[in-house]
């Protein structure tokens, strides 16, 4: 948008009011503004996609409680996932519901991040340049799926595709 905002220390208000800049990363026009969660969600609803919501920073458990009442209030939470790099996130999201689909962000390929894969019930979504078939295999071992991120080059999502990861993040690919 060219704006310089901290999100975090803005009001929406204030934020909506930004006009972003199209495709073409240099015009902006009146109707593209930073959606809130429910327009995000109607969005994902019209074009019958799944939605991944990144919960960014350490959230106390009753505000991820209100995230997932809205959610569900539009009637999308099957159709949602949610990620973050926050462990305790996701701990809190698992507790409050059992059945949410969730992927643990991390840029750490060892066994502290299968340990929790499993301590959370849930999948990974790792950094691409950290993965390997081997953890790969061992992530599927496990019974869990991964996505890796942010994969931008065709050839580099085709080798990811060949040694197994169930999903790929891309800004677009080449």
């Amino acid at each position: 948008s060219g704006v310089d905002m901290v999100i975090e220390k803005s009001e929406y208000s204030e934020l909506k009011k930004i006009r972003l800049f199209d495709t073409d990363g240099k015009n902006t026009r009146r109707d593209l503004c930073l959606p809130d969660l429910e327009d995000y969600l109607k969005i994902c609803i019209k074009y019958a996609k799944h939605a991944v919501l990144e919960l960014k920073n350490d959230m106390e458990e009753r505000h991820i409680g209100k995230v997932i009442e809205i959610i569900k209030n539009i009637g999308w939470f099957v159709n949602t996932t949610f990620i973050s790099f926050s462990r305790s996130n996701i701990l809190n999201l698992r507790k409050l519901e059992s059945g949410a689909s969730l992927q643990y962000l991390t840029d750490a390929a060892d066994s502290n991040t299968l340990d929790f894969l499993e301590k959370a019930d849930c999948d990974l979504d790792l950094f691409y340049q950290s993965a390997n078939e081997n953890f790969i295999k061992q992530v599927h071992e496990l019974g869990r799926k991964i996505n890796v991120w942010t994969i931008d080059e065709s050839a580099i999502a085709e080798k990811f595709v060949l040694m197994g990861a169930d999903y790929i993040t891309s800004n677009a690919l080449e």
